[in-house]
């Protein structure tokens, strides 16, 4: 079975590919990458297993009209879309008999943005949603993240899928990192609260602000990761947050590397995710592993998918007048920790993406 993957150049490209060439032997993939990737830079990645079967371009047209593009179409069984953030410009003019054998992967933001509302005249951005939501319809199957997904879909879209699955973007199998380490409890009367992951409105950080708030002439820090995203909105955050809780807030807008961020998010003994869709799933899922204190919104699709994996998940309406006692006490730091040991998330990912290979949607709707 041939499977063409035309994947978002972003820090989980590498290990999607690299998952694919060594847990999905039996398959024949084909790989398509932008040149550029989620800063504008270009260059190709030096860490994949091997490069075979694996083609970059810059040329939007290339994509959406070049021969060998075409051929390659032709000749899969299977297309996986993996992030659908400005591809569907090029796809979108593609043959119907390619997305009679397409799946859409949706990272979150791909769908999520279909909520916003476009100004009156722009549009360029209403024509890129009239093909957005077009790809969607057009496509054969759906895969969404996590449970949960697929009803805010139909609830964003007005779009019902026929064939439904679940698949996570796998980690990378040549990188998986033992976080035993970070476990040891790091509180020693300086609370260290990490806010949010991102520069973008989803984080709702001023909300959070608020609601910690009255905490802020007691030993806490507030630290705010805001090195992607919006720039104005990264400004917006950074002024509130100093206004509010002065030299106590630090925010961090300089990317770090991967062993640099863990080490930060383990010297944190709480990480409070506000964002209101599935969204920071790396940094709730490092944080859980190291058996730190994580608070979400309940109606998210996170929170309920982190609760059916058996982990004790706070809700972030408790922050509302908590005391440093309630914030700091963790109780169920070992329950979540032993949860964490027995989750084999890369045996999930294996048989979730050989579901969708097979064709066994197992997945209740």
């Amino acid at each position: 079975m041939k499977i063409l993957h035309i994947i978002t150049n972003d820090k989980f490209t590498i290990g999607y590919i690299n998952f694919m060439k060594r847990y999905m032997k039996k398959y024949e993939h084909s790989f398509l990458i932008s040149i550029y990737n989620y800063s504008g830079e270009t260059g190709k990645r030096s860490d994949l297993i091997d490069e075979e079967n694996v083609e970059y371009y810059s040329d939007s047209k290339w994509l959406a009209f070049g021969g060998k593009v075409r051929q390659m179409v032709r000749e899969a069984d299977k297309i996986i879309v993996s992030g659908v953030f400005g591809v569907e410009m090029m796809i979108f003019f593609w043959p119907q008999y390619a997305f009679n054998k397409m799946y859409l992967q949706y990272w979150g933001g791909d769908f999520y943005q279909v909520r916003e509302k476009i100004k009156f005249g722009d549009w360029r951005r209403w024509i890129q949603r009239r093909m957005l939501l077009s790809c969607f319809k057009r496509s054969y199957g759906a895969i969404y993240l996590i449970e949960g997904e697929y009803e805010k879909y139909k609830d964003i879209t007005g779009i019902q899928k026929k064939h439904v699955y679940v698949a996570g973007v796998p980690g990378d199998p040549q990188k998986k990192y033992d976080y035993t380490p970070y476990r040891k409890n790091v509180y020693n009367g300086l609370l260290k609260i990490v806010v949010g992951n991102s520069a973008t409105n989803e984080n709702h950080h001023k909300e959070i602000f608020g609601k910690l708030a009255h905490l802020k002439d007691e030993e806490i820090e507030i630290y705010c990761p805001l090195s992607y995203g919006d720039d104005r909105y990264r400004d917006e955050i950074i002024s509130y947050g100093v206004n509010v809780f002065g030299k106590k807030f630090h925010a961090i807008t300089e990317w770090m590397k991967l062993k640099d961020y863990n080490q930060f998010l383990a010297d944190c003994q709480v990480g409070i995710f506000n964002n209101d869709r599935q969204q920071a799933m790396g940094n709730i899922f490092a944080m859980l592993q190291m058996g730190r204190k994580v608070y979400l919104r309940t109606d998210t699709s996170m929170f309920k998918n982190y609760q059916k994996k058996g982990f004790v998940i706070y809700d972030v309406n408790e922050l509302d007048s908590i005391t440093m006692k309630e914030i700091t006490d963790f109780p169920e730091r070992d329950r979540n920790i032993q949860v964490a040991e027995t989750w084999d998330y890369i045996q999930d990912n294996i048989s979730e993406w050989r579901n969708i290979f097979n064709g066994n949607q197992l997945f209740d709707k």
